[in-house]
């Protein structure tokens, strides 16, 4: 079995949502007799929550220059509650009651994934002159799709990887028909393809 852990990654945190964490660990962990001695201290992190809210507030005009501020603010302020959430875990000894009782939220254990299923809503859409579109429906468990394509007269398949479930090709031969498809790869070795699409490029 493995060993909770502290969530540390804030990157899918919204820009409130993280102001809200972050105080909420702030108001947790004080006095709480099983941090003693946070690392970084709690007034370290309140100072960096303070300038985030400031860049925050300043960024609601939309100013470019203040956006800017805000989006480093908050990098400092992902970087120091990493830091704090690294001292929760060591303390904790990866106890889920005692991460709960830090504000910290726990991370979820992956569960295994077995083969992924035959793709579904894969779509070719031509775009500028030699740029295909490749779209397919995303699919939990998938890590990356490895987009495939070649010349319809040809026999070996060109192979593009993408994190996400789009990809844009460039580069291709205006008014020549190519087959596309597409799989995603998790952590089975078992991969399962796409129906191919051809189509005629612009």
């Amino acid at each position: 079995m493995r060993t909770p852990k502290v969530l540390i990654d804030f990157s899918k945190f919204t820009d409130s949502e993280l102001d809200q964490q972050a105080e909420a660990i702030v108001v947790a962990m004080t006095g709480n007799a099983d941090f003693p001695t946070p690392v970084p201290p709690l007034a370290d992190v309140t100072d960096t929550i303070n300038n985030y809210q400031e860049g925050l507030t300043k960024a609601a005009t939309g100013d470019h220059t203040a956006v800017e501020i805000k989006d480093q603010r908050r990098q400092d302020l992902e970087n120091i509650l990493r830091q704090l959430g690294l001292y929760v875990q060591a303390q904790s000894g990866g106890d889920p009651a005692l991460i709960v009782s830090s504000g910290f939220k726990m991370s979820k254990t992956p569960s295994p994934v077995g083969p992924l299923p035959k793709p579904t809503g894969f779509e070719v859409m031509p775009q500028g002159k030699g740029e295909m579109k490749l779209a397919v429906d995303k699919e939990d468990g998938a890590k990356t799709y490895q987009f495939e394509y070649k010349l319809t007269t040809a026999t070996d398949w060109i192979i593009k990887m993408s994190t996400k479930s789009k990809l844009l090709l460039t580069g291709l031969e205006s008014g020549k028909e190519y087959d596309f498809r597409v799989v995603p790869i998790g952590a089975s070795d078992i991969r399962e393809y796409s129906d191919e699409i051809s189509s005629f490029v612009l």
